[in-house]
């Protein structure tokens, strides 16, 4: 165990040894504010649990417009916890949905269900721990 995991609650160090997280850049954004943190992810798994469903149903709809603003608050949710590879394919997805991309298709949104999925996992383990 290191010194840093001696002074971190469980619940972070279960998050920054995923390595789905830069714990230490989030907390950076945060002013090393242990407690912003948790809330802030508090509510972004909120947010995050029900994306799929709503960037779906803004699909059906055809509502292109909502479809582009739950890509980019995803994107900026995931910058804001430190979920880098998420953020990366959510600003990935969100540029080609500005280019003309009917959202819902193509391999882009696999590629953010496949980033969000495992994240759940280790947030909701997380949150859980302590």
């Amino acid at each position: 165990v290191d010194a840093v995991d001696v002074d971190n609650p469980v619940w972070l160090q279960r998050l920054d040894r995923s390595a789905l997280f830069d714990v230490p850049g989030a907390l950076q954004r945060l002013q090393g504010n242990r407690a912003l943190y948790r809330g802030v992810l508090e509510h972004a798994t909120i947010f995050l649990t029900s994306w799929s469903r709503s960037f779906r149903t803004a699909c059906l709809e055809d509502d292109r417009s909502m479809a582009s603003r739950l890509t980019h608050d995803l994107k900026g949710i995931a910058s804001t916890i430190g979920a880098t590879r998420l953020a990366e394919v959510a600003l990935a997805y969100e540029l080609q949905l500005r280019q003309g991309l009917v959202p819902g298709q193509g391999p882009p949104l696999d590629e953010v269900e496949q980033a969000l999925r495992p994240l759940l996992v280790v947030l909701d383990a997380a949150l859980k721990a302590d």
